[in-house]
């Protein structure tokens, strides 16, 4: 039954107990009907009425205002309510809605812990072999990490060195990308800033294109894990970055992954501090100039 039912516990036999037996005796049938009716609003109402509702109530249950102040102060000394200055309560109700609350707490925790175990069930058991994105207990026998290049690095090596000439320069650049990825952390849990940041620029993309080929968010997340722990980036300006650079015209066509979004973050946030739309092109022709190069 859902929550917010109106329901509440009542004994079948009832009628039988010694106090509402007194109560039937000393106003009949009416009476006991009052009573239940009583029981019901207090549910209602939280537990207590105030007595300057009594009134409505009255009117409420069709009863003359006199004779419903005369039942209630009789349940009051059958001890079937309990009344102050300011309202009228019965114990049994108070710990019917306090019971119900604590049940309601309990499942709501229990499905916060269950949603919790699955993902990361989920993100720790899913072996996603064929990119070498994600590494789970049953590969990870050395702590391995596997690199874009399907390279593995271990403690015990440093991996296969790639075959061609390269220049100096990017030797360097790809050794310090290589220390890099030795320090990222194999899997990203949903809950985690990474993987949040992540989605979100996905989502962005799949706005426009609903098409678009599902990347995988553990690889973006890793270049996201850099941007925070080695670029020193706030989260929360990534966050900014990703929502004004999915909303321009021309950076959004540029920007399809976190790797992207790291390469080219500086520029994204001075064109989105500057605000002038005639720096476009500008930047357009840069970064088009840069990609020749590389």
């Amino acid at each position: 039954m859902k929550d917010n039912a109106y329901y509440f516990p009542h004994d079948y036999n009832a009628r039988n107990d010694p106090k509402i037996l007194q109560l039937r005796l000393r106003l009949g049938n009416e009476g006991y009907g009052i009573y239940w009716q009583l029981i019901e609003i207090l549910h209602e109402q939280g537990g207590k009425i105030q007595l300057d509702e009594i009134e409505g109530v009255a009117f409420s249950l069709n009863v003359e205002l006199e004779k419903l102040n005369n039942i209630i102060t009789i349940l009051y000394q059958l001890k079937l309510l309990n009344k102050d200055d300011n309202s009228i309560w019965n114990d049994r109700v108070l710990n019917n809605l306090k019971e119900r609350k604590e049940k309601r707490l309990a499942r709501s925790r229990a499905g916060k812990k269950g949603m919790t175990t699955r993902w990361k069930y989920q993100c720790y058991n899913n072996v996603m072999k064929k990119d070498n994105n994600v590494i789970t207990k049953d590969d990870d026998e050395h702590n391995n990490v596997i690199t874009k290049d399907d390279d593995v690095i271990t403690k015990y090596n440093k991996g296969k060195e790639s075959k061609g000439k390269k220049s100096k320069g990017k030797e360097s650049k790809e050794e310090e990308e290589e220390e890099e990825v030795k320090e990222i952390k194999t899997s990203f849990v949903p809950t985690q800033i990474e993987f949040g940041l992540s989605k979100l620029l996905l989502d962005k993309i799949i706005e426009r294109k609903p098409d678009y080929k599902k990347p995988d968010l553990q690889k973006w997340a890793r270049h996201i894990d850099l941007m925070i722990r080695i670029d020193k980036r706030d989260p929360e300006k990534i966050r900014q970055i990703i929502e004004w650079c999915q909303a321009d015209d021309f950076w959004q066509n540029v920007i399809l992954s976190t790797e992207k979004l790291r390469k080219q973050y500086d520029k994204i946030d001075l064109q989105m501090r500057s605000g002038r739309e005639y720096e476009r092109e500008e930047w357009k022709k840069k970064f088009l100039e840069e990609e020749e190069d590389d």
